[in-house]
């Protein structure tokens, strides 16, 4: 079993039918050549389940599927809470002997109150996109659960919330929630997978709003599992004020314990794109390196010695 996690950068294949003029200046649909080389990657990645955000809707993540990926991979996107109309979907390969279930969080409340008089800003508040949960089905019983997310970006814009540190520390709070919940709905017998764009280092003593995913469940990513360096798990590269390239590791994939002895460490960790040779690309250390990816975030994968 393969799993793997892909922010796919704004896959707009499609306007919306009331998209106005103006606005397609700021969400232009995703260059074909840059679809094509998210395809090989998704291709030569060859997981069972693919984890994606940043989705532009279903039409086009059906789209996607149909033009570049072979008719490879079923697709299911349900729409959650984006204001920018990036969603969380997942592939599943065909021709699997299980089926899957998609479900959604996006009307769970998030523990989030600004203390504010402001009538714009009182509860409740919600994920800012949702907590994706696909379950895979043998025989009627649930095999393995993953839960996909998009955490809140560090983009403050009303100024109330530094860093958009409370607001991500919210959805943290549901998101570890909602794993206890459904652990325990399934008897601790079910492995469940958080993965995603978490927009933060949810790292062991990364940013104190992931704190409670290490400290209030067992739950590792595979990156530690694989005991990779941390100069070398940045799955994201972004330029600063003098261009000046800053490496993080924005994108996880966390594993219960039942799955860590399983991790087949060569072919698990982080992808790199590759150019029409097929020789990986570097991490940007320029920005035209960076435009030239099809995303600005690496996948990042599990291989796994299990089958359900």
């Amino acid at each position: 079993m393969k799993v793997a996690s892909l922010n796919m950068e704004n896959l707009f294949l499609h306007y919306p039918q009331d998209q106005l003029e103006e606005e397609k200046k700021y969400r232009p649909l995703k260059d074909r050549d840059k679809c094509r080389s998210l395809a090989q990657a998704i291709l030569e990645i060859d997981a069972d389940v693919m984890a994606l955000s940043e989705v532009g809707g279903e039409e086009s993540l059906a789209s996607f599927c149909e033009q570049f990926l072979e008719d490879k991979y079923h697709h299911s996107l349900i729409k959650g809470n984006s204001d920018r109309g990036i969603e969380l979907g997942y592939l599943v390969k065909k021709g699997l002997p299980y089926t899957f279930e998609h479900l959604t969080h996006r009307n769970s409340e998030i523990p989030l109150d600004y203390k504010s008089d402001d009538p714009m800003l009182q509860p409740p508040w919600f994920m800012s996109r949702d907590i994706a949960e696909l379950r895979i089905v043998k025989d009627g019983s649930p095999e393995l659960i993953v839960l996909n997310v998009h955490l809140k970006s560090r983009l403050d814009v009303e100024g109330l919330d530094n860093e958009s540190t409370m607001r991500r520390r919210a959805e943290v709070e549901l998101l570890v929630d909602s794993f206890h919940a459904i652990d325990k709905k399934f008897d601790h017998k079910v492995p469940i997978i958080i993965t995603g764009d978490f927009n933060g280092y949810a790292r062991p003593n990364g940013h104190p709003e992931f704190e409670r995913i290490h400290s209030d469940t067992d739950l590792v990513d595979v990156l530690e599992i694989l005991k990779l360096p941390q100069d070398q798990r940045a799955s994201h590269v972004y330029f600063d004020r003098l261009k000046t390239p800053i490496l993080d590791q924005l994108d996880y994939l966390f594993l219960p314990p039942a799955l860590h002895k399983l991790v087949i460490k060569e072919s698990s960790g982080l992808y790199f794109y590759k150019d029409e040779d097929g020789i990986p690309y570097r991490r940007p250390q320029y920005p035209h390196e960076g435009y030239a990816l099809p995303s600005d975030h690496l996948p990042i994968v599990v291989d796994l010695d299990w089958k359900p």
